[in-house]
């Protein structure tokens, strides 16, 4: 035994399926995502959410319906930083996309003027 031991060394230990933290909970969720290819269910939550991000973000009314929290969304982004595309297009963009790049392109476009609008 001692002779396999110092040849071989320490049983080696096998990696977690699973890893913990929010990191390895973020690879392990677009893993899942990935893997079963369900990007266009993503579409619409992830709209909403940057939408009330930026909703809270911008000191908004919570009340605000969907069109009328983005044409406000759409007021402070055009006040900021004209040049940029407007949030309810990106977000409109997003929910008409089909293909798995489309949606990720629009996903960043639309985190891009979430960073532009909390900055």
């Amino acid at each position: 035994g001692w002779r396999g031991f110092v040849r071989f060394g320490p049983p080696a230990t096998p990696e977690r399926a699973l890893a913990f933290g929010k990191q390895a909970l973020v690879a392990n969720a677009a893993g899942l995502v990935r893997r079963s290819r369900r990007y266009h269910l993503l579409r619409e939550p992830y709209a909403a959410r940057a939408r009330a991000r930026l909703v809270a973000a911008l000191a908004l009314p919570r009340a605000l319906d969907a069109e009328a929290a983005e044409a406000a969304i759409d007021r402070a982004l055009a006040a900021r930083a004209p040049e940029h595309e407007s949030f309810s297009a990106v977000a409109a963009r997003l929910r008409a996309a089909h293909r798995p790049h489309d949606i990720l392109k629009a996903a960043r476009d639309l985190h891009a003027l979430e960073r532009t609008l909390t900055q």
